[in-house]
């Protein structure tokens, strides 16, 4: 929890962590993620591609709550030893590339 902290205080990044564990909901797979959705007073549920087929799209409908399917794409960035290597943490894209690395994050998005 401490290195997800100091994760984001390096990205500049305030959004509040919640643990599971503190919040009071219950279920298992879609309907886990429904719930929380819905205790959290989420609208959108953003989740990659791969695990469309995993979800009930139903029961997320009927909940109210929108499914957002992305494809984070690879965004080369400046590695300090040889070619690019992707798929590799976030903290060497931090030790790499410093301020720019939540830039980098998010044009991996759009």
């Amino acid at each position: 929890l401490e290195i997800i902290h100091h994760l984001a205080k390096c990205l500049n990044i305030s959004t509040q962590v919640v643990m599971l564990s503190d919040l009071n909901v219950t279920g298992k797979g879609s309907e886990l993620l429904v719930n929380l959705a819905n205790q959290l007073e989420c609208e959108t549920y953003l989740v990659e591609n791969a695990f469309e087929t995993y979800l009930d799209r139903e029961l997320f409908r009927a909940n109210g709550v929108d499914i957002n399917f992305v494809t984070p794409r690879v965004v080369e960035y400046h590695q300090q030893f040889g070619g690019f290597v992707p798929g590799l943490s976030v903290i060497d894209l931090l030790f790499n590339e410093g301020e720019t690395s939540l830039d980098i994050i998010m044009e991996s998005f759009y």
